[in-house]
């Protein structure tokens, strides 16, 4: 997958930011010991905007995205994607049965002294664009 430029890296304060995914294994987010967590959760956007909304919002500590068929949810065909910005700490990631593609990431402040690759790839610290582009859009409304 590449990305455009301005959304290859993101910056949470400032800050350069490192996507790892947790344990170095993908899947979706478990938070330790949580119950009941806060997260804010988006319907049917891309993982690059899903990404850039959590590396824009400081309390962020980490993403989900999800694709899953729709037929799951309703009699029409095609897939559904989910994003859940996580603001607790995830612990690991865990497979999701259902889902044709499931990714979490956790977002880390990367060292000063690492230099930028300017690559693509989990777990790679990306250079940092100047200035930031905009927010990307709201998501649309989900179906009724």
């Amino acid at each position: 997958m590449t990305l455009p430029a301005f959304l290859r890296n993101v910056v949470s304060v400032n800050h350069k930011v490192k996507w790892e995914p947790p344990g170095g294994k993908q899947g979706g987010c478990a938070i330790k010991g949580a119950k009941l967590h806060a997260f804010d959760e988006l319907w049917n956007i891309e993982e690059r905007h899903c990404r850039a909304r959590c590396g824009w919002q400081s309390a962020c500590t980490g993403y989900e995205f999800v694709q899953v068929s729709e037929s799951r949810r309703s009699s029409r065909a095609g897939t559904v994607t989910r994003c859940k910005l996580h603001t607790q700490p995830i612990a690991h990631s865990l497979p999701l049965p259902g889902s044709f593609f499931a990714v979490c990431f956790v977002k880390r402040q990367a060292s000063l002294s690492t230099p930028p690759t300017g690559r693509v790839s989990a777990g790679r610290l990306w250079q940092t664009p100047s200035p930031l582009p905009p927010p990307p859009p709201p998501p649309p409304a989900p179906p009724p």
